[in-house]
């Protein structure tokens, strides 16, 4: 369950960007047919929320992480609760190719 892309922090350029010190990872778009209705600046806000949720993604892979191994180390949960299998079944979608 490790992550396989780049690791160092990522953040936003050009409100659209999401880059790290090593190399740009993704441009988020809006397809405009998709949104015929929606106007511009609502396009644009749709854009810097899913860019903005993009560059905290392998942070929030990071926390989901620690709060799964603290929930094992303590046994705050039965280790077969829904809660820890959610918690396995998300990590395990978000790095394994």
């Amino acid at each position: 369950m490790e992550f396989q892309g780049i690791k160092s922090k990522w953040s936003i350029a050009n409100d659209n960007i999401v880059t790290s010190e090593e190399q740009d990872i993704c441009m988020v778009n809006i397809f405009l047919e998709a949104y015929m209705e929606i106007q511009n600046a609502e396009q644009e806000k749709i854009c810097k929320a899913n860019t903005l949720l993009i560059s905290k993604a392998p942070e929030m892979l990071d926390a989901l992480k620690k709060v799964l191994l603290d929930i094992k180390l303590t046994n705050a949960f039965n280790l077969d609760s829904p809660i820890v299998r959610n918690l396995e079944d998300v990590i395990k979608s978000a790095t394994e190719i």
